[in-house]
């Protein structure tokens, strides 16, 4: 094998392992949540993802579903207890990692409206996509769990306790993008179609909990959510290592 493709099988080698790798099994709570089918779980567990192909470990090979991120058992909702300055929710991710980023897909609308009307606002005059997040501090932390933060409560009316934001780092404050809508009207963004995420870039900072501290919603006075969220790990070295040992010893062999 030349140098020429020695170099070109190493960059590929090294290319390939720099991906970011999907983190399954991560695990969420909340403030409060409206109900069993819009709970904590419903957050993590992909209900209000479409995966558009390519590889699974790339963040932008994913949407929300556009037409069906309102639906039960496929969002997270607080109860209307509180206000959504007081709401939060946690994700532990199984173990360490070196997180790449987060996606988080942002409450959408799903609701038949009469024809002529606008499809973002139900029949009660809200428009759904409102509660979604928009001011958030995003926290991170190993180890601990999610410090003294516990489950909320489930159902209308619910009273959230303020995050406690002791033992964690912040990574910053951010202002989040409204999530979908589901039929034809004229404003943004693009009614029926499914959006991509916010996508919030974590560096490879260690962390085995991430937390998002709610500030404001995109409306509502009492309610906010997410359709879901995404976490992306560094990949480990090793596999980088192993992928350049295999390559040192097919070069031997060629000798």
């Amino acid at each position: 094998m030349n140098r020429i493709l020695q170099f070109a099988a190493i960059t590929a080698v090294l290319s390939t392992s720099s991906h970011a790798v999907l983190i399954s099994g991560v695990t969420a709570t909340t403030s409060t949540s409206i109900a069993g089918t819009r709970s904590a779980a419903q957050a993590v567990d992909g209900s209000d993802l479409q995966f558009t192909g390519g590889s699974v470990n790339d963040p932008n090979n994913y949407t929300n579903k556009g037409e069906a991120s309102y639906g039960v058992g496929e969002a997270w909702m607080s109860s209307n207890g509180s206000t959504p300055g007081n709401e939060w929710i946690t994700f532990e991710l199984g173990s360490t990692v070196n997180l790449s980023s987060m996606s988080i897909f942002n409450q959408g609308r799903h609701q038949t409206v009469a024809s002529g009307s606008n499809p973002a606002v139900s029949n009660n005059g809200e428009d759904y996509r409102g509660r979604g997040i928009d001011a958030v501090d995003i926290y991170y932390r190993v180890g601990g769990g999610i410090g003294s933060n516990v489950q909320g409560g489930i159902g209308g009316a619910q009273t959230a306790t303020p995050f406690n934001n002791s033992g964690w780092s912040l990574l910053g404050s951010f202002n989040l993008s409204q999530g979908p809508n589901n039929t034809s009207n004229s404003i943004s963004p693009s009614p029926g179609v499914p959006t991509g995420p916010n996508q919030i870039d974590f560096g490879g900072i260690s962390a085995s909990a991430v937390a998002l501290d709610i500030n404001s919603s995109h409306g509502n006075a009492t309610i906010v959510g997410i359709g879901e969220a995404q976490f992306f790990a560094v990949p480990e070295p090793s596999t980088a290592l192993l992928g350049l040992t295999g390559l040192g010893l097919l070069m031997r062999r060629r000798r």
